[in-house]
């Protein structure tokens, strides 16, 4: 057992691209690129012991709980909105809905992202102006730098404006309502299909999602900056600033990932080493054990977490 690296999925879009890195869906299915299992898919090494792979907890589920994506927005993503978990099992064949985080990665000078509708703006008055045309001047807008993080929950509106690139990790769900598409077509002159209806089932017009960049609680140690962004019962995400060797003991509750943002740094694992930089990700599997990180790196984790063992974020 070892920390699993895995082959990059890339898939073109109307706006840019976006490439899984960690992904466990029949149609997009990560295969791995390291140690014995190379070449296999995730799918067929996980099958050979679910419980130490993903752990005693996490084995329990129906599927894999995280996708894990870098987005790179060439131009701008269509103005959109994620379902929660009740109305995906309602109204859509997938089990969850869709809550997610971004880091940002890269960004332009004065860059903003679409997040949320404006306090006071109601369904009623979005939705004519929906008829009409164009809502954006409805829409809050948020001013993002490199390292910015937004939490985006089921039902937050939102749109990743042009020459942003964003680490996205989100529950393991593909399903988009695009309620606006700045009126583009494709190189047939179709526009993209909208879900006008269902994004308004599921939009947050009360305000009370938060519409803000996350602060995150900081604790430090040595060679290690830990910097704790999220803590929920979908995901977590920390920010591990390296410098240096640390040891981390894998909990054989759960599993673990690391997409590395900046840097290099090596896992080390027994006789195991696996190397990543920057725009590449690990898999810890949760009976792993102890292992070592070494490198000057920063690195994201995420993990399904103990929400006992977290501060509220």
């Amino acid at each position: 057992m070892y920390p699993l690296k895995f082959k990059p999925i890339t898939k073109k879009m109307l706006w840019g691209y976006e490439h899984w890195l960690v992904s466990l869906r029949p149609t997009e299915m990560s295969i791995v690129s390291n140690g014995k299992f190379a070449n296999q898919s995730f799918y067929e090494v996980v099958s050979l012991d679910s419980q130490k792979y993903l752990g005693t907890e996490l084995c329990k589920g129906e599927t894999f709980p995280l996708l894990i994506k870098i987005i790179d927005a060439r131009d701008k993503l269509s103005v959109q909105v994620h379902p929660t978990d009740a109305y995906a099992k309602q109204n859509e064949t997938e089990q969850y809905g869709k809550n997610e985080i971004w880091y940002v990665l890269d960004a332009p000078k004065n860059a903003e992202l679409m997040i949320g509708i404006k306090d006071g703006v109601s369904k009623e008055e979005f939705s004519q102006a929906v008829k009409d045309g164009d809502p954006s001047e409805l829409i809050n807008k948020l001013k993002v730098e490199k390292g910015s993080v937004i939490n985006i929950p089921a039902g937050l509106l939102h749109s990743i404006s042009e020459n942003i690139k964003i680490l996205e990790v989100q529950q393991n769900c593909d399903i988009t309502y695009r309620v606006f598409d700045f009126n583009r077509v494709d190189a047939n002159g179709n526009a993209r299909t909208l879900h006008i209806d269902k994004a308004l089932d599921v939009i947050d017009f009360s305000g009370q999602i938060k519409k803000q960049l996350s602060c995150g609680v900081e604790v430090s140690s040595e060679n290690l900056i830990r910097i704790v962004h999220a803590a929920n019962v979908y995901f977590a995400l920390v920010e591990y600033r390296l410098s240096g060797e640390i040891v981390e003991v894998q909990s054989p509750e759960r599993f673990s990932t690391f997409v590395c943002v900046s840097g290099t740094c090596k896992f080390i694992c027994e006789d195991t080493v696996t190397e990543i930089s920057a725009g590449e990700s690990v898999f810890i599997p949760a009976a792993i054990g102890a292992y070592k990180i070494f490198g000057e790196a920063t690195l994201m984790k995420s993990f399904v977490p103990n929400l006992a063992e977290f501060p509220e974020i």
